[in-house]
């Protein structure tokens, strides 16, 4: 794995990411994506004030990544585990 230069980084997934960075509540504004590839946006997630657990600890705001990773994980994940079930 290789990791690629700033410069070559996707200008609209930039944009993507700065915009989803607005929506955020909080004082300071962060955004993560989870791409398929270089150039496939799957989710998108930003910062909010939202308390969370996380490994049965309780924090006081829901991280960008873990806002992404929580999207992901009921979008793709549960919905198949719930269709195995039947």
């Amino acid at each position: 794995m290789s990791i690629r230069p700033y410069q070559q980084i996707n200008p609209t997934m930039m944009k993507i990411a700065y915009r989803e960075a607005i929506k955020s509540p909080c004082f300071h504004k962060h955004s993560a994506i989870i791409t398929k590839g270089y150039s496939k946006i799957i989710l998108t997630g930003y910062n909010n004030n939202q308390r969370t657990t996380s490994r049965n600890k309780i924090s006081c705001c829901l991280h960008a990544e873990m806002d992404a990773v929580r999207k992901f994980e009921q979008r793709y994940l549960r919905s198949k585990k719930k269709k195995s079930r039947f």
